[in-house]
């Protein structure tokens, strides 16, 4: 869309959007038409045992962080992704700050969404022969290598293959991150409760990523890009001793 922009103006990309929505709709319409819902009194009457079962959602809500290590695991779900997640985002006017065009950065972007592909599905082929606690640690040591990349590249001044390296590293750290984050949001969601442990985990970790690049934003204004990066790599600093604290207590237990 960045290259759609700097080719035809800000127009194009947005008329590109409502067509991808509209054939989603289409697509989606087929779909219902091929495979209707099951019906729902039918849906209901099978799965009674398990409707009357539920509790109230507060219930629900409070069940999940009565359980053992649960503050633990919740402090770090709230903090180890939206230090990386902030760089990220601000990865694109960093760039563009720093002298590249913006078809340049386009492609830079682009490929370095592939790369954050590809880390992810790379941990996914790992994941059996290594201990996602231990995977947490790892890649959080990861984040903080790529936001002191980061923290060089704007400090110095790179706008050359080294500021594609700190991205492409950026990138990596991203995919790696998320994967070990959503694989564990998974592991403490109750059998019975998933969809409420999910959705409940998913929201404190969507929170968190939302106040984190605002604060980065402000702290971007008042001191620059060098005290926003050194901000975010004080913050994965103490989210990597979260992280190993987390692995050597669930190692030893």
């Amino acid at each position: 869309m960045l290259l759609v922009y700097a080719r035809l103006g800000w127009a194009w990309p947005f008329y590109i959007f409502s067509l991808m929505a509209l054939l989603c709709g289409v697509l989606l319409y087929i779909a219902h038409v091929r495979y209707p819902m099951i019906d729902s009194e039918r849906f209901h009457s099978e799965n009674a045992s398990i409707v009357t079962s539920l509790q109230s959602l507060f219930a629900i809500w409070k069940g999940y962080f009565q359980r053992s290590d649960m503050v633990m695991w919740n402090i770090i779900l709230v903090l180890y992704f939206p230090f990386i997640g902030a760089a990220w985002l601000y990865l694109k006017p960093v760039m563009l700050d720093l002298g590249l065009s913006i078809d340049n950065i386009a492609w830079i972007a682009s490929c370095s969404g592939v790369f954050a592909a590809l880390s992810g599905f790379f941990y996914s082929l790992c994941i059996a022969g290594l201990s996602p606690y231990r995977a947490l640690f790892i890649f959080s040591v990861v984040n903080v290598i790529a936001l002191l990349g980061m923290c060089f590249a704007v400090s110095l001044e790179w706008s050359d293959w080294r500021l594609i390296c700190a991205v492409f590293i950026v990138a990596i750290a991203l995919g790696l991150s998320s994967g070990v984050l959503f694989g564990l949001i998974m592991i403490h969601s109750r059998p019975h409760f998933s969809a409420s442990d999910y959705g409940l985990q998913t929201s404190l970790f969507s929170l968190s990523r939302i106040l984190v690049p605002i604060s980065a934003g402000i702290i971007l204004d008042l001191v620059g890009y060098v005290g926003m990066f050194s901000w975010l790599v004080a913050g994965a600093l103490v989210v990597c001793g979260l992280s190993f604290y987390w692995m050597f207590k669930k190692e030893k237990s």
